[in-house]
């Protein structure tokens, strides 16, 4: 792979089914096996594989096919019998029995392995005398071809009868790619690398380790820490392999389909109905079936390349010449550039065009750039808003787009500087609703910049200042649905600024009313995004929830990407995650993972981290490592949304719930030098993991510290996160702050609020019977943790009121919890009951079988008094049989 510390590719590619094809080998009663698949599927490196683990016991003797297409006889055997009398070829019988008493010499009484390629080349004489060498268990076999189709009948009748063993090699699956890439990487590797990895090679493991080799070359593939990951922008190219694996695939294919496939080279998509303008039905369903081609099912009927690499290569070897031929061969059949284009035919048209160094008409462009954005392409999205000139009337609108762009690629100075480079007269020239939709842009912005609060205030004060100089010029002709939807942008920045400052007295009864009357869908889907947040953290887990799947339904099916849905996703998750429904979130995530895999690119590392975040906020330190050292490989690269400070909390709680203090300690320590413009809720999120490490770590002002950031929620009307906070300051608590855990708690939604309040009610009064119920609610919920948490509260509260039999009961509980945690959260502080030094004796003779008789003699005192002890002891331990001392620890 170009790097001597990298592991050897082959040594660690399809090993199940290395020792499948040595296992049959070396089967007595199988005679070899014939390995099948597509060209660049691993055939070849698997042979090697099995030829050097047989080396040193077997005698391998290589066999090649014609690859002319004109087969000599024994042309296979040619360097055997080259070696023989002339005579011996003018007997068929002769020459077989010829053959196979040399490679049985030159075995040297090892087992013969003939290694075969290219069977389809192999003439019928040299196949006999192979077919002889089998049926005679002189030699066993392994053949390699592209499909069972090429199989002489010979051999497809020992697959048959199960004397020659069949395995087809397919492309790899994504848990495939994974573990060839922390195999061959020898470290872990991010989610996103895996996706993008497995989406750029289709899986063919020959261009995987060619695009592999490529980006470690080019430096877009490298290591952060002990994690492995990709640059943003990811160096194509064409590996000599590659170009050499197409070039070999274009080479017998007629002109026609070579121009067909040079068209969607270029096109990247085309729909079926064009493509059968030119090319016959029946070849598209050839290429179809062989693999080179895929046509979408439902809905419009795209045809893009089974693999894509396919046309990363073509498009690179075509000159500027011929793309413009092409070009123009797509304008006729597709028509003029028009609203009757889809998103997918515009970006294509608009690739197209900008490859063949051609100008896009303005308005095809900004759509263009819109759709790029939507689609998580930020690159392709600025090269397309640059063929914006500020002549154009797009200019303003080509701006927002770039600073979208900018947003996506994590640069938030760039994405305000853009903006800012609007003129005054640009603004002046802009209707009233695009002026405010301009502001509104530069307000979100600024959210993320050092300064930007203050920035915000005085922009939306002189927009406000614009709208009304418009209104009273009876010039501008101004209409009052103009003024509506200005003021509604416009309350919106306002709007967002708090929401990210966390300050949500007030608005959401604003944000209710602009959801309900909005004037545009746009407008009413941003506000709902918003309200989703709010909700989360006000204490309407659930009706968050509705809502958020309301939206994402009417957000799939809207147009373009809204400039608030970032908030969508981080509302929904955010109320998944508080309510206890971390199960729901894992799902969530994972699913995103498949259904959006163009967004991994630029937010694979938030989607990781949230993942992360969902599986420490249960308890399972043990599953977040991986997903929150995945993301801090790749937000150190691309700090999305200013997250790593969450990244470095969330290991520090996680290692401290797996009992590694020094690592808890190292990133406690980073998250403390990590101090960047965040949202509130992510800022809230960070400190919460970072007070819950230092309390698992012991930190006496860490529990405080929680309390104080519960109350300064609770007065900002924040009782989700009030709630959250307090669950994690009193696991040891105070009556007052369990009175207020239960006030915050019953102010909220959703399962882990009436978790809360039952821990809260029992612990106050004492109860262990409420206290097993919320260890109840913390099962059904899988937090592990909580549920071992809630069982020892149980436990000291039925100590202390002398119940030896909850006690007990309990006790077994934890003990089965505390087999699948690294750390329990809470161990009891009161101490269980005191057995005397003789009493402890009695239990250990009880549990050795004795009889009462036989203690007695041992201990050489009366029954009448062993009988005593027994009482003593059934008394504390709440047991009521001899048997059951067995299960008390």
């Amino acid at each position: 792979m170009g790097a001597s510390e990298r592991r050897n590719w082959s040594s660690v590619v399809r090993q199940d089914k290395v020792a499948e094809a040595i296992g049959a080998v070396r089967d007595p009663a199988c005679q070899g096996i014939a390995v099948t698949g597509a060209q660049g599927i691993g055939k070849t490196t698997l042979a090697r594989a099995v030829e050097t683990a047989l080396a040193p016991d077997h005698s391998i003797v290589h066999l090649h096919g014609s690859t002319s297409g004109t087969a000599r006889p024994y042309g296979v055997l040619a360097f055997l019998l080259a070696r023989m009398p002339a005579t011996i070829s003018d007997s068929p019988a002769a020459t077989i029995c010829a053959i196979t008493d040399l490679i049985r010499k030159e075995s040297d009484g090892k087992p013969v392995l003939l290694i075969l390629d290219s069977i389809s080349g192999v003439d019928e004489q040299s196949l006999a005398v192979i077919m002889h060498l089998l049926l005679s268990e002189s030699a066993k076999v392994l053949v390699v071809t592209r499909h069972e189709s090429e199989l002489p009948e010979d051999i497809i009748w020992l697959i048959k009868r199960a004397s020659l063993k069949h395995v087809r090699l397919d492309v790899f699956s994504r848990d495939e790619v994974r573990q060839l890439l922390e195999g061959v990487l020898d470290g872990q590797v991010t989610t996103a690398l895996v996706r993008i990895l497995h989406a750029s090679s289709g899986g063919n493991p020959l261009v995987l380790h060619a695009t592999v080799s490529e980006q470690l070359h080019t430096g877009a593939l490298h290591c952060r820490g002990s994690v492995w990951t990709i640059n943003n922008e990811v160096s194509v190219g064409a590996p000599s392999v590659l170009e050499d694996l197409v070039r070999s695939r274009m080479y017998h294919q007629p002109r026609e389909v070579r121009d067909v496939i040079e068209y969607l080279a270029l096109a990247r998509q085309v729909r079926l109905s064009t493509l059968v303008k030119l090319m016959d039905a029946s070849l598209i369903a050839a290429m179809e079936e062989s693999g080179h081609l895929s046509v979408a099912r439902s809905g419009t009927q795209w045809v893009s390349f089974g693999e894509p690499f396919m046309g990363e290569v073509i498009r690179a070897g075509l000159d500027m010449a011929r793309r413009r031929e092409l070009h123009a061969l797509f304008s006729r059949l597709t028509g003029a550039v028009g609203e009757i284009m889809t998103t997918q035919e515009i970006l294509t048209y608009a690739a197209w065009t900008i490859d063949c160094g051609a100008p896009l008409e303005p308005s095809v462009a900004l759509a263009a750039a819109a759709a790029a954005n939507a689609h998580f392409d930020p690159v392709f999205a600025l090269r397309c808003a640059e063929q914006v000139q500020r002549s154009d009337d797009q200019w303003v609108a080509a701006a927002e787009q770039r600073s979208a762009a900018y947003f996506i690629l994590a640069d938030h100075e760039a994405a305000i500087e853009v903006l800012d480079t609007v003129r005054r007269g640009e603004l002046a020239g802009l209707s009233l609703p695009d002026y405010a939709n301009y502001i509104l842009h530069r307000c979100h912005s600024l959210l993320w910049i050092p300064g930007g609060y203050q920035r915000i205030d005085a922009l939306l004060a002189a927009a406000r200042d614009e709208i009304e100089c418009r209104v009273t010029d009876l010039s501008q002709h101004v209409t009052a649905k103009d003024v509506t939807v200005a003021g509604e942008r416009l309350a919106l920045a306002r709007i967002e600024a708090s929401v990210h400052r966390g300050n949500f007295t007030g608005i959401a009864e604003e944000l209710e009313t602009i959801f309900r009357t909005g004037t545009a869908s746009e407008i009413r889907i941003d506000c709902g995004s918003l309200l989703v947040l709010v909700r989360a953290l006000t204490g309407r887990e659930i009706d968050a929830v509705e809502l958020a799947e309301r939206l994402e339904s009417d957000a799939q099916k809207a147009d373009g990407r809204g400039i608030m849905r970032d908030w969508l996703t981080e509302g929904h998750f955010t109320a998944l995650l508080l309510s206890g429904r971390w199960m729901e979130c894992v799902a969530m995530l994972t699913a995103s993972l498949d259904r959006r895999p163009e967004a991994l690119r630029y937010r694979g590392g938030a989607t990781e981290l949230a993942l992360g975040v969902a599986y420490t906020f249960a308890g399972r330190g043990d599953l977040a490592m991986d997903p929150l050292l995945s993301a801090v490989a790749q937000l150190e690269i691309s700090s999305s949304f200013n997250a790593p400070v969450l990244a470095y909390s969330a290991l520090a709680f996680a290692f401290a719930q797996v009992d590694d203090a020094v690592e808890a300690r190292r990133y406690l320590g980073l998250a403390s030098a990590c101090r960047k413009n965040i949202s509130w809720v992510t800022a809230s999120l960070a400190m919460f993991c970072d007070l819950m490490a230092r309390r698992w770590l012991g930190e006496s002002t860490a529990k405080q510290k929680l309390v104080e950031s519960a109350s300064r929620d609770m007065a900002c009307g924040r009782y989700t996160m009030a709630s959250t906070s307090l669950f994690g300051a009193t696991m040891h608590g105070t009556a007052e702050e369990y009175l207020l855990l239960e006030e915050a708690s019953k102010r909220r939604q959703g399962p882990m609020a009436a978790l809360s309040r039952l821990v809260a009610s029992g612990s106050r009064v004492k109860d262990p019977a409420v206290l097993l119920q919320a260890a109840d609610t913390a099962h059904e919920l899988v937090l592990k943790a909580v549920e071992a948490r809630c069982v020892v509260l149980a436990m000291e509260c039925a100590r202390e009121s002398g119940d030896a039999v909850t006690v007990r009961n309990a006790q077994h509980r934890l003990d089965q919890l505390r087999a699948g945690l690294p750390l329990v959260p809470l161990v009891p502080h009161t101490e269980g009951p005191k057995l005397t030094p003789r009493e402890r004796q009695v239990v250990k003779l009880v549990r050795g079988g004795l009889s009462n008789r036989e203690m007695a003699d041992r201990l050489e005192v009366s029954v009448r008094t062993v009988e005593g002890h027994l009482y003593q002891i059934f008394s504390k331990l709440g047991v009521r049989s001899r048997g059951e001392l067995d299960d008390v620890p």
